[in-house]
C-alpha cells in the first residue's frame, strides 16, 4: 500500500463521519487524485455517471470520422492518424476515470490526451492560416515543454504515481 493509501485508510478510520467515501471526498483526499464535482461520491457502482456517460459521447465520433476518412487517408492525414486516435484514446480515458475513480494512471488518461490533442489543433490551425512553417517549431517545443510540465505535476501531486527522488521502499 503506497503511503497516500496509506494515510487515507488511516484518516477514514480515525473520523467518524457520514460514510468513509463521504469522509474522502469531503476532505478532498481522493485516492486518484482528481477533482471533485457535484456527482462524486454518492455512493453506487458508477462513481460519476452522468461525466462516464458524457465522456462515451467523444468515443463514436472517433470512430465515425476515422471509418469515413480511412480511404482518403493520404489527402487526411491530421484527422486519421492524429485526431481520430487522440479522441479516441481521451473518450475511453474518460470514461474510465469518472467511472472508476481509482487510479491516478485514469486521471492521466483524462487529461493527458486532450491537451495532446489540443496542442495539435492549435498547431494545425496555426499552420494552415498563417503559413509560416517555422512557428510549429516554436509550437512544437511550447507544447512539448508544456506536456512534461504537465506530466512531472501529476508525477508530485497525485498519490500512486512515485517521483525519482522517492525511495520505493
Amino acid at each position: 500500500m503506497t503511503s497516500g493509501l496509506h494515510e487515507i485508510f488511516d484518516y477514514v478510520c480515525r473520523k467518524k463521519m457520514h460514510s468513509a467515501t463521504d469522509d474522502l471526498f469531503h476532505a478532498h483526499h481522493l485516492v486518484d487524485g482528481g477533482p471533485v464535482y457535484h456527482e462524486t461520491g454518492h455512493g453506487g457502482w458508477i462513481a460519476e455517471p452522468w461525466n462516464s456517460i458524457s465522456s462515451l459521447s467523444l468515443i463514436l465520433p472517433a470512430l465515425y470520422f476515422f471509418i469515413l476518412l480511412w480511404k482518403y487517408r493520404k489527402d487526411y492525414g491530421f484527422i486519421v492518424w492524429f485526431f481520430c486516435p487522440l479522441l479516441f484514446v481521451g473518450g475511453m480515458g474518460s470514461t474510465l476515470f469518472h467511472g472508476l475513480r481509482s487510479s491516478p494512471y485514469l486521471l492521466a488518461l483524462d487529461a493527458g490526451p486532450m491537451a495532446i490533442l489540443t496542442m495539435g489543433l492549435f498547431y494545425y490551425f496555426t499552420q494552415k492560416l498563417t503559413r509560416k512553417h517555422w512557428l510549429w517549431h516554436v509550437f512544437t517545443a511550447a507544447g512539448a515543454w508544456t506536456f512534461l510540465i504537465y506530466l512531472r505535476w501529476l508525477q508530485e501531486n497525485h498519490a500512486g504515481i512515485p517521483s525519482k527522488t522517492e525511495n520505493p521502499n
